[in-house]
């Protein structure tokens, strides 16, 4: 019985439709699926912030945004891989 036969067995819905037999693929897929998803909160973090991140980032070198962007995207990273796992 494969991976998705004992998912479907176990009660869980469209299990077939979302893993592959090959855990290689299944790596790749989640991995591009955590980086649109990371993306796409850095985008909207982007438009929500209310300064230019990257001016204040590369032109006036301020540490205090730094620390924020990686801070945020620390936490943007952790709350993906939890999603996902």
């Amino acid at each position: 019985m494969g991976r998705a036969e004992r998912a479907m067995a176990a009660g869980q819905p469209g299990a077939d439709r979302i893993m592959t037999e090959h855990p290689l693929v299944n790596a790749a897929l989640f991995a591009l699926l955590g980086i649109a998803l990371f993306a796409a909160a850095a985008a909207i973090l982007l438009k929500l912030t209310p300064l230019k991140l990257w001016r204040a980032l590369a032109e006036e070198r301020n540490t205090a945004v730094a620390i924020f962007a990686g801070a945020v995207a620390i936490a943007l990273g952790l709350i993906v891989a939890a999603a996902m796992h």
